[in-house]
């Protein structure tokens, strides 16, 4: 009989039908007549130190219960999932516009947004530092320890780049800037805190990570974890926004529950979202690219810039991952990769799909571009004579031994899917008329999970049922990527189920085990191989309490040396012999060699291969771009649910137009304020921008992957913007026209029209 395969099937999400008819109960939902409403209060001012906070026209706000600042917490002011220097609430100064240092706590809504307009702050004033260049030359350090405002310096060396360089025949040498972005998460964050029997508290709300919530309330009000449990809701998109600020709210409103005794609910505006949550870096890169007259790369050297913010929060990290894959999926005997992180009294940066490589990926595929036109060849043309193939060592010095480098069939599968060298051909001839059509391909290799800069475990638990069925937990949060889904059928196939017979329970801390946020590349394949470990100590459970082995699970059986169980049977006999089964278990990637300081050695444990392509039209007159038709390729492994997977991509397709084209945060110059507070100013792009979007995988499964499984949640969205910005330039005529995102309606504009440049300058 054929065993039952679950993975690998285009099953429905779970659940789905919830959302779809109104059903799932996400954080704001929350309804209960003896609720209390929080506000967090801003003194809107980007640098300062403070004096003094006035709450007693506040208090006098009918309505109004109480007002908390940070003299209020018994505990640790901080969060940060790596660094934990931003405050909960701001004591002595302000160091962005987006601090809150006073919590309004009020029986309606009405009352404590009244009652957080009347908080008067008495601030001294500090020249805030807005810029890279400003924070690095001040005498003032933003955070006391970090010399010259930078808090993180991450390097790859790798032979002698500047050496190589002055002897390539050709050398690409120019600047790309990227600017920051907002996650756009369809749902403000939202959290609420529910006293409960004996004291405890339960936190519920929008969040990635809920061990990190736990960690952060019991941490500020300096309660055990036992006195807290962290029960998510339905999480309405995150992208990575919705782990640090979460957990600062979470704290906020616990003291209000845990000072009252009444539950609290506290929502974000949009307005609020905007200005409190974290974005992704704007990044300034100068970029040398040297190759010989054959179009063989020789050499790399990036210097980068990024704006972290006013807190270090994950700057470090991102800066890692930046000169970790931003070199890309090329063969290159020489690398200088530097990307410097700088405190700055901007909005705070963070993690956002893709870590700081969409970034990269634009500045190192921009620069192959313009080095093809240098050298008189075609885009395609270059990748394929400097991919990397099995035996290369990449820019850390990693030999691809122990999986399929498949980044050259990637890219022809895209390429082909557009059209692309027929089009290039076509489009790079002289066109008449205001528009222009070009073609853009960018490719990118992705490390799975982590990486070897930092420690990473998940855990799973499956719990057999008397019924039957098994139940499992593997709390990686469901975001909208289908975390659930995959899992579950991950865990059907460990157990020979049909999917319909495995249930996944929703996390909590009380009960599941901690497996970590729910990010960075991570989610199927630590989740799956922990959950695969599980299923390996359920079978020596079974083994050791019933004596017999082999134990194996096959067509929803239990095999039992030469006996075979149904699961119901299995559950009685184990019952009766004084046994539960239930097994946990730890899957953690195996250390490998890393040398920290120059960024040499194994940096992951597998990559997964992507290429976009992009065919857009601009109009000249205007500035405007209309994308035509996009195409992409990933090999993440064996794809577990194929509908799944291709909808990731689509959505990474669409993330990657907004942030080519029209994405970008922007603050005021002389405050530090941000101006683009809601979509009517911050412009997404909307079904009307959309186009036709082609998705294929070329599947080689991984050996160190759940079923051959690997990552693709942030790998479907970071080639896109590159792509999309090369279509733009090869319309315009040169591979260097616009160096910047978003290429927006006037940087295009001027793009098509140099010789009016200056009149806008």
């Amino acid at each position: 009989m054929e065993q039952i395969k679950e993975v690998h099937r285009s099953h429905r999400r779970l659940h789905v039908e919830d959302k779809l008819s109104g059903r799932a109960a996400y954080g704001a939902d929350l309804r209960r007549s003896d609720l209390m409403y929080a506000k967090g209060v801003s003194p809107g001012c980007a640098a300062g130190r403070i004096k003094e906070i006035d709450v007693s026209a506040c208090l006098a706000v009918p309505g109004v219960a109480a007002v908390y600042t940070a003299r209020d917490l018994p505990g640790h002011n901080g969060f940060g999932l790596f660094t934990d220097d931003e405050p909960i609430l701001a004591r002595d100064e302000v160091k962005f516009a987006g601090d809150v240092a006073a919590l309004v706590v009020a029986e309606s809504r009405q009352a404590a947004e009244e009652g957080g307009r009347r908080i008067r702050f008495s601030i001294a004033p500090v020249k805030p530092l807005l810029s890279v260049e400003e924070a690095l030359a001040s005498p003032r350090r933003i955070h006391p320890g970090y010399a010259g405002n930078i808090c993180a310096d991450k390097r790859v060396v790798k032979g002698n780049a500047a050496a190589a360089l002055e002897r390539a025949d050709v050398v690409v040498e120019e600047t790309y800037h990227t600017s920051w972005v907002e996650h756009a998460y369809l749902e403000p964050e939202v959290m609420s805190v529910l006293p409960m029997e004996g004291g405890r508290l339960e936190i519920r709300g929008a969040m990635q990570h809920p061990f990190y919530m736990r960690q952060v309330v019991c941490e500020a009000l300096a309660l055990p974890e036992s006195q807290v449990v962290v029960h998510p809701d339905v999480l309405g998109g995150s992208f990575g926004g919705k782990v640090e600020i979460s957990g600062a709210m979470a704290a906020r409103a616990a003291l209000a529950a845990l000072r009252l005794g009444r539950p609290v609910l506290y929502v974000l505006s949009r307005e609020e979202s905007v200005a409190q949550s974290h974005k992704r870096h704007g990044i300034r890169f100068h970029v040398r690219l040297g190759a010989s007259r054959e179009g063989t790369l020789e050499a790399l050297e990036v210097r980068a810039l990024m704006d972290a913010g006013a807190y270090v929060n994950e700057s470090p990290i991102v800066s890692w991952k930046t000169v970790t894959c931003g070199p890309g999926p090329y063969v290159l005997p020489h690398v200088s990769y530097r990307n410097t992180a700088v405190l700055t009294n901007n909005m705070v940066c963070g993690a956002m799909r893709g870590f700081g490589t969409p970034q990269a990926i634009f500045a190192m595929e921009s620069a192959m571009n313009e080095l093809a036109q240098r050298l008189g060849m075609s885009p395609t043309e270059l990748r394929r004579k400097n991919f990397l193939h099995e035996g290369d060592a990449t820019a850390t010095s990693h030999v691809l031994r122990d999986h399929a480098v498949s980044i050259a069939g990637v890219m022809e599968r895209a390429a082909r899917a557009l059209g692309f060298d027929e089009k290039f051909a076509r489009y790079s001839r002289i066109q008449e008329g205001p528009l222009r059509r070009g073609v853009g391909v960018a490719c990118s290799i992705r490390g799975v999970s982590f990486g070897a800069d930092s420690e990473d475990t998940g855990r799973a638990r499956i719990v057999p049922q008397a019924d039957g069925t098994v139940e499992f937990m593997c709390p990686m949060m469901e975001m909208g990527q289908g975390a659930e889904t995959v899992l579950s059928q991950i865990c059907a196939d460990a157990l020979g189920l049909p999917l319909e017979r495995v249930r996944r329970l929703q996390p909590e801390t009380d009960r599941s085990p901690d497996t970590g946020a729910a990010g960075a590349s991570r989610g199927t394949f630590i989740g799956g191989n922990a959950i695969l470990q599980a299923a390996a100590a359920l079978k020596g459970q079974i083994a050791a309490c019933l004596g017999a082995e082999p134990v194996d699970f096959s067509q929803g059986q239990v095999l039992v040396g030469d006996r075979k169980l149904s699961w119901e049977e299995l559950y009685r006999e184990l019952c009766a012999r004084g046994k539960t089964p239930d097994a946990a278990a730890a899957y953690t990637v195996p250390l490998m060699p890393w040398d920290e300081e120059h960024c040499q050695g194994d940096a992951f444990i597998s990559y997964t291969y992507s290429c976009h392509a992009a065919e857009v039209e601009v109009d000249t007159q205007t500035g405007q771009v209309r994308v035509l038709r996009m195409t992409a390729c990933h090999d993440a492994g064996r794809i577990v649910n194929p509908q799944m997977a291709a909808g990731q991509v689509y959505g990474g397709m669409a993330m990657g137009l907004g942030m080519a084209l029209m994405e970008e945060v922007e603050a005021d110059p002389r405050s530090g304020v941000i101006r683009t507070d809601n979509y009517d100013t911050y412009l997404l792009p909307t079904a009307l921008d959309a186009c036709p979007f082609c998705v294929e995988f070329l599947e080689h499964p991984d050996a160190s992957s759940p079923f051959g499984a690997k990552s693709l949640g942030e790998p479907a969205m970071e080639p896109a913007p590159a792509a999309i910005l090369g279509a733009v330039n090869h319309a315009l005529g040169s591979a260097g026209a616009v160096r910047r995102m978003p290429a927006d309606l006037e940087t295009v504009f001027f793009a098509a029209h140099p010789e009016w440049r200056g009149e806008k300058e």
